[in-house]
């Protein structure tokens, strides 16, 4: 008998997003599409060769970002209810043999926990198009009615959690995730010359290794306390290394002085730029405990503090800053539940997953391959990745158009949530703050949005939603991606555009009360008043335009337009001065 089957593991968010280092949500990622790109091919071997049919995802070889799930018609060699507990079963031995190779000596301290996190679910349903196309509902298909039903089941099966009691661990917890205990520990410098008892210091459980054999800087900071997830975590991709923050903030800057002596000769003692540790491009974290644990090749501090000084007097030349900030951007598309729920047949959602992945792969390439950034996961119709500042829209606005070109026939449309923090701000609210963003993009009316935070290390806070497009222009407008207005209006404070007027239109804007009749007429007398005055003349007029529209755009949408509107032209001075 032929099944219609679904099968998913857990969880996601919290596995992928608990991060301290961008190696950790990379590794996240990547180890959850290993473990589903498994089950695809287990499932495969266990059903009749000739019935198995993936219907998504659509998979190219071995997919570097895959969803969390498959979907499938499949006859099992089995019975359906062996089939899939004994996947299920596949999956998690396949997880604790990639921790026994991946920790080696490790593991023994680690494999309860790691056995503990994941959860896996399935649901299945007979499948046979011969019983006719009747499906209740007008317009209704065979095969639309078995995926709703089999979404439903899935649902239910994920409400029916088993009950797992895990061994009580009390004690100090993990710093990534907080809810296993931390078994592996790194001392610090000055915990290891003074012979502190860190077990009674760090509260550490008595199977707490310290200072553990083969790992490095790399795997464990010093002063930090992890689990035996996070730890898998750590070496499943240690072979290579995934981007820090640090080093996408400085992405612009290492590209541009890529062949300069003074770049080779600061990085050199570190094992060269693959190897060094980014923040030490920073001045202040230039301490001796930092060279120490990270020095690759003898040399005197007092050398490489010279090599640093060379570099910096070299970027201050060609006028070149050592970026602290970069984005974290997160986007999926606009209803995609409905979307694939639309697709009549197995084609059609098939077909449909081979265009998303298409697309995944562009966006994927189209962001390491240009400098914008790193791409951390790119599985179809979502995406995250991280951006350099300097070419922030530009990449933004790539993203976008070539989505459109894609998707436009069917017209689909996607949200996106851009976080811009410093590299000091911890990994898990940038994370937060980038889903934050795009949960309000698409609560916005038409969604098709995209929300974009500034977290200042001051602690101020900037947000700002905005649609894609202005919407009373046709396609082929030169002004036709709001993306191109901000990038506009930067160019424009980076030329000479004092952001003095912003702080007037803040003052006059506060104290205004809409009236229906002329309140449009008079912001935009308002706009190109404080921008001719902030700039001594009327050199600007196609930025005035841009502010215009922008300002028009959310006054339609927005309740409270004037602080959006304003939060809108503060980012743009914000990233201005540190770009």
């Amino acid at each position: 008998m032929k099944y219609l089957f679904i099968f998913t593991i857990g969880p996601v968010q919290s596995f992928i997003a608990q991060a301290r280092k961008t190696q950790d949500l990379y590794a996240g990622s990547q180890l959850l599409s290993e473990l589903i790109f498994y089950a695809t091919e287990t499932a495969r071997q266990n059903s009749v060769k000739s019935e198995f049919e993936l219907i998504f995802p659509f998979l190219k070889g071995k997919a570097n970002s895959l969803p969390n799930r498959f979907v499938a018609l499949l006859e099992p060699k089995e019975d359906i209810q062996k089939f899939g507990s004994e996947l299920a079963r596949a999956v998690r031995a396949k997880l604790m043999n990639i921790a026994s190779d991946k920790l080696n000596g490790l593991f023994d301290t680690a494999s309860s926990q790691v056995a503990d996190f994941l959860e896996t679910y399935w649901a299945a349903l007979p499948y046979n198009e011969a019983e006719g196309n009747a499906a209740p509902g007008e317009g209704v298909t065979y095969y639309q009615s078995k995926m709703a039903e089999l979404e439903q089941l899935l649902g239910s099966v994920k409400n029916y959690r088993d009950y797992r009691q895990f061994a009580e661990e009390p004690g100090r917890k993990c710093s990534v995730n907080g809810y296993y205990n931390a078994l592996f520990y790194r001392r610090t410098n000055t915990e290891v010359s003074n012979k502190t008892d860190i077990f009674k210091s760090k509260h550490l459980s008595p199977k707490a290794l310290v200072d553990p054999e083969g790992t490095e800087i790399r795997h464990l900071d010093r002063g930090e306390g992890i689990c035996g997830v996070t730890m898998l975590r750590r070496f499943y991709k240690s072979d290579k290394s995934f981007p820090s923050v640090s080093r996408v903030a400085l992405l612009n800057l290492l590209e541009k002085l890529k062949d300069e002596r003074e770049l080779e000769r600061f990085v050199l003692p570190f094992g060269g730029l693959e190897q060094i540790n980014e923040q030490l491009f920073y001045e202040e974290n230039l301490t001796e405990d930092l060279i120490e644990d990270t020095i690759k090749v003898k040399t005197d501090i007092r050398e490489v503090r010279n090599a640093y000084s060379a570099l910096k007097s070299k970027a201050d030349r060609d006028n070149i800053p050592f970026l602290k900030y970069y984005a974290i951007i997160v986007f999926d598309a606009d209803d995609m539940g409905k979307r694939f729920s639309a697709c009549k047949t197995r084609e059609e959602h098939n077909l449909l997953s081979n265009k998303l992945s298409d697309y995944a792969e562009w966006a994927k390439d189209f962001v390491n391959n240009n400098k914008y950034g790193s791409t951390i996961y790119a599985g179809g119709d979502d995406y995250m990745g991280m951006l350099n500042l300097a070419t922030l829209f530009e990449a933004v606005e790539g993203l976008r158009i070539e989505f459109d070109r894609r998707f436009k026939d069917l017209k689909m449309t996607f949200s996106a949530g851009i976080a811009i923090a410093h590299y000091k701000t911890p990994l898990g609210e940038v994370l937060n703050y980038s889903r934050k963003m795009e949960k309000k993009a698409k609560n916005r009316r038409h969604k098709n949005a995209f929300g974009i935070v500034v977290m200042k290390h001051s602690g101020e806070i900037l947000e700002a939603v905005l649609p894609w497009t202005k919407s009373n222009l046709s396609s082929d407008h030169e002004d036709y991606w709001n993306t191109s207005s901000l990038s506009n209006i930067l160019t424009a404070l980076n030329n000479g555009l004092s952001p003095a007027f912003i702080k007037n239109l803040y003052k006059e804007l506060t104290v205004w009360e809409k009236t229906p009749d002329d309140y449009r007429e008079q912001s935009n007398y308002e706009i190109a008043r404080y921008v001719n005055r902030a700039s001594g003349n009327n050199r600007f007029g196609t930025t005035i335009k841009h502010i215009q529209d922008l300002y028009a755009l959310v006054e339609q949408e927005d309740d409270n337009s004037n602080q959006n509107f304003l939060n809108i032209l503060s980012i743009l001075d914000f990233l201005n001065r540190k770009i």
